[in-house]
């Protein structure tokens, strides 16, 4: 989660390349700018400006219009700083077999066939943890939790049934309970971003990711 929003907005410079899927389903590369002071000129030489580049402008401080971009999406960040308040009633555990990302992949999807985008290497990393609530034996809401030092970021939160303020509360609940308590950092837009709202999140900046378009023919 852009390594907890850079602990808090501190890092002066540090941009980060790679494929990540967020709230709205995008699968595009993005390369996250954060700054304090800069100009568009010195933060864009290290980026490749081709069509199908994307930028996340992780503090929605740059025009890239003048560039070639268009906005893909705008979003907010998002922090969970608070102890949680009651209880789901839901059993949320962190998946540990291929067959269950699968399972899980496919609910996220809202297809059988799933994506292939989820590698199973990302089970083994101490650091990330696929989260889903079960019915029985059905992932029914899930979520992708990755661990700093100092927050854990979630992002991918999904409910097979449309409850995401549950999936919200219940996601960070069982992040917590795999890493300790520290703040939960994420973004997100739209009715998620409302969920997010209602389960104890709260707004506390802006981001934009860009996407240079292809040339029209």
């Amino acid at each position: 989660m852009c390594s907890a929003v850079r602990t808090a907005f501190s890092v002066a410079s540090a941009p980060t390349r790679g494929a990540a899927r967020c709230g709205h389903r995008c699968s595009t590369p993005t390369r996250s700018l954060f700054f304090r002071r800069s100009t568009l000129s010195n933060s864009w030489r290290p980026i490749d400006t081709g069509e199908g580049c994307s930028v996340k402008d992780s503090f929605a401080r740059l025009d890239l219009t003048v560039a070639g971009f268009q906005p893909l999406f705008r979003a907010e960040w998002l922090v969970r700083d608070s102890p949680e308040a009651g209880a789901t009633d839901r059993r949320w555990s962190a998946l540990t077999s291929e067959q269950q990302l699968a399972e899980w992949e496919a609910a996220w999807a809202e297809s059988p066939e799933g994506s292939g985008f989820f590698r199973p290497a990302l089970l083994a990393d101490a650091t990330v943890g696929v989260l889903a609530a079960f019915d029985g034996d059905r992932v029914v809401a899930g979520a992708v939790a990755n661990r700093s030092a100092t927050a854990i970021g979630l992002s991918n939160v999904f409910d097979t049934g449309g409850d995401l303020e549950s999936a919200w509360f219940g996601a960070a609940s069982a992040a917590r309970a795999r890493w300790g308590h520290m703040p939960i950092v994420s973004y997100d837009s739209g009715p998620s971003l409302e969920a997010a709202h209602g389960a104890g999140y709260r707004s506390i900046g802006e981001l934009v990711v860009w996407l240079k378009p292809p040339s029209s023919p």
